[in-house]
């Protein structure tokens, strides 16, 4: 069983044993509590006229090298990447492969102005729905483990409760099927997720698939300056940066020095 495939399954687990705990209609009643969702789309748009649009992510661990930060803090990593220019926050709340909570995404979305994203392997419609009871203020979807129309569903749910949602994909098949039901913002995964690898080109290749005002977002595999002003060469508006960020000592500029400042197109 691959790691992905391993993830799924006990997603599914997690979410029935939630349901058990916490049910749905619980959840809806916090809903109406919770506070008014921030716009990703637009934070990203309004920093690519600056620069180019970065969303930063914290990650306490990952399945393949462990701890990545001893003793974050989710709070003060917030505010330091918002000090340094980031757009908009990614936050782990996968707690068995990633040692992440929805008690990080909070701390995060509270010290900050900015968005805050949930990364999770969301598989089912409980998931949105505690997503937004939880503060998030937009999600996303990854196609490697949904089918086209588990996706559209999902997406059209979570737009129903004022969630933003980045479809992420990683071939010319996900890309169309994202399109087809309307995504937004394209999340392009340069990661191979069977084999791990990175290839920048994946970004640039797929994102020739998307109509013009269509947001992407470039995964996985940036490391410094060249990489971002690469992908804004290649008309690439956005992107999502963990684990090369979130392991520099001081975060504030480890932003700061990759963010390419040359203003970019975003329609």
């Amino acid at each position: 069983m691959s790691i992905l495939e391993d993830i799924k399954s006990y997603k599914i687990t997690e979410v029935a044993d939630a349901k058990e705990h916490t049910p749905v209609q619980e959840l809806r009643a916090r809903v109406t509590n919770a506070p008014r969702p921030r716009s990703l789309e637009k934070s990203l748009r309004t920093a690519a006229t600056r620069g180019f649009g970065l969303i930063a992510e914290i990650k306490r661990s990952s399945p393949t090298r462990g701890e990545l930060r001893p003793g974050l803090d989710p709070a003060d990593c917030a505010r330091a990447f918002e000090a340094g220019g980031a757009a908009a926050l990614s936050v782990l709340t996968d707690h068995r492969s990633f040692n992440g909570s929805f008690a990080d995404l909070t701390a995060a979305r509270e010290a900050t102005s900015m968005p805050v994203l949930r990364k999770d392997f969301i598989v089912d419609e409980y998931q949105v729905l505690e997503s937004r009871a939880r503060s998030a203020d937009a999600i996303l979807l990854i196609m490697e483990i949904l089918d086209p129309r588990q996706a559209a569903d999902l997406n059209a749910f979570a737009q129903d409760l004022g969630l933003e949602v980045v479809v992420e994909t990683h071939t010319a098949v996900q890309v169309e099927a994202a399109l087809s039901f309307g995504a937004a913002m394209i999340g392009i995964n340069n990661r191979d997720l069977h084999t791990f690898t990175a290839d920048l080109s994946t970004s640039v290749e797929l994102a020739k698939r998307c109509p013009s005002g269509t947001l992407v977002i470039s995964e996985s595999g940036l490391s410094r300056r060249g990489d971002l002003e690469f992908l804004a060469a290649n008309g690439i508006h956005a992107c999502l940066i963990g684990e090369s960020l979130i392991t520099q000592p001081d975060l504030t500029e480890a932003v700061r020095s990759i963010l390419p400042t040359t203003p970019q197109e975003t329609e």
